[in-house]
């Protein structure tokens, strides 16, 4: 009986994680007063310097978890898709980043003491940036 419970509740912790490690989250916070539409994320680019003409727009960060399935480029990439929507949605044409980093965190523990215990853990990409436009002059050097 104690072997089915632990059983059970192993399938149900594996389920859980695998269908909870797809998930990337996101921010932003507007530092600029200009109003700007929306841009295309998949234009928004991405920056290890800020260029001579710009304009900030606020602040981005995102996150995303590398799951027990995929590789970490997968959480690299989620994590800068997510970062490129939130900076698209204040009208962003690129992202400066200023930080990125993994962690590894403790996810779930099943069973415990010296009968049964498995310890989850997943690592989890962090990357966050500058939102910022071009302003003309650096917009026409782009080009």
């Amino acid at each position: 009986m104690k072997s089915r419970i632990i059983t059970s509740s192993v399938l149900l912790t594996i389920s859980w994680l695998l269908i909870g490690s797809a998930c990337s989250t996101s921010s932003a916070i507007r530092t600029g007063t200009q109003q700007y539409e929306a841009t295309n994320p998949l234009q928004v680019k991405l920056l290890t310097s800020y260029p001579l003409h710009y304009e900030t727009l606020g602040l981005v960060e995102a996150s995303a978890p590398k799951g027990y399935l995929r590789k970490a480029e997968h959480a690299s990439q989620a994590a800068l898709t997510a970062l490129k929507k939130q900076a698209a949605l204040m009208g962003a044409e690129a992202i400066v980043i200023k930080d990125y980093s993994s962690s590894s965190t403790p996810d779930f523990s099943v069973g415990g003491g010296s009968d049964f215990g498995v310890l989850f853990s997943s690592d989890k990409k962090h990357v966050t940036g500058e939102a910022i436009r071009f302003t003309q002059l650096e917009t026409a050097s782009l080009r």
